[in-house]
């Protein structure tokens, strides 16, 4: 089985403006401080320590739940607006949710995915998923049947991959139109090998929110919890001890998912691929600082148990610039 990851320096490497610090800056947060204690919490850890990722937006959203939320020593009017704040969590969570769609939605209108260039690295991965589909489906004629040798994982909200995935097979599959009945099964098929484990915009089902903290948060915000959510939890991780390839584009393997990557990095430390070593290419900006960061996080998910990981697996890192 061949495996890609796909992360937010997809859609930055296209041109889409989809980072933190831009929506931290733009009109949808700002008009949320405005009416929003959550916001305003966020705007105040960042006024004191300054903070550019998403990892740091979720994890001030947990900061609120334990140390806002969750304060019980707070008495009189404070705790009286801390029990308001609890009961109309979701709703202030949901706003949240729902800004950030919207900023999202209007970066990702700015870009015409027709336009980029064809040496673009993200360009050549959609290419490169669409090749590797076609050659490992089964086919009747030229219509892919069925495919399990490809799976592809985007943490990404946006539509970008699919769009990208549908200029490439319509490229290859369809008739001088644009259209046909085998770019039409086929481009099917390869969506059905995506799965959006944060949700997406399309699906208006984008998930928020930070990794299962026991019981340090108040039960009444469990709506911030990824794992309750269908979307995060369907992918089963045992699929993926099958991976003998690896490609990882744009993705920080941060915090915010580390129940997520540890536990898919710990099963290719313990579990073998089909054919010989499993081979993992990590996609990062050109930077010297990103390639030792990678180095480092690879080395916290495998516990530092660099030999065992390395007995199983080879991994390598090319720079995107």
């Amino acid at each position: 089985m061949e495996v890609y990851l796909i992360g937010n320096g997809f859609d930055l490497d296209l041109g889409i403006d989809s980072s933190y610090i831009s929506y931290y800056r733009s009109r949808y947060f700002l008009d949320l401080c405005m009416r929003s204690p959550v916001a305003k919490y966020i705007k105040s850890l960042n006024e004191k320590n300054y903070k550019e990722n998403w990892v740091d937006f979720e994890e001030a959203i947990k900061l609120y739940c334990i140390n806002v939320l969750g304060n019980e020593f707070v008495v009189d009017e404070e705790k009286v607006i801390k029990d308001i704040n609890i009961r109309d969590f979701e709703d202030h969570f949901k706003e949240i949710r729902d800004s950030i769609a919207q900023f999202l939605l209007e970066q990702a209108s700015k870009v015409d995915l027709q336009k980029i260039p064809e040496d673009k690295k993200s360009v050549l991965i959609a290419k490169e998923i669409v090749n590797r589909i076609e050659e490992t489906s089964d086919k009747h004629g030229s219509e892919i049947q069925q495919n399990n040798q490809i799976k592809i994982i985007t943490f990404n909200y946006t539509n970008s991959l699919s769009k990208l995935i549908e200029n490439e097979a319509r490229k290859k599959w369809a008739v001088s139109n644009g259209f046909g009945e085998k770019f039409t099964n086929n481009f099917q098929k390869i969506k059905e090998s995506i799965i959006h484990i944060h949700g997406s915009l399309d699906a208006d089902n984008i998930i928020l929110g930070i990794e299962d903290v026991g019981n340090i948060i108040p039960k009444e915000t469990f709506i911030v919890r990824k794992s309750i959510h269908v979307d995060y939890s369907k992918f089963s991780l045992g699929l993926m001890n099958k991976a003998n390839t690896v490609t990882i584009f744009g993705h920080s393997l941060g915090t915010s998912d580390e129940m997520y990557f540890k536990k898919l990095f710990t099963l290719w430390k313990q579990t073998p691929s089909n054919n010989d070593k499993r081979k993992i290419t990590i996609y990062h900006k050109k930077d010297p600082i990103q390639k030792v960061y990678y180095n480092n996080r690879i080395l916290e998910l495998i516990e530092f148990t660099t030999s065992d990981f390395k007995e199983l697996n080879d991994y390598k890192f090319i720079e995107v610039s």
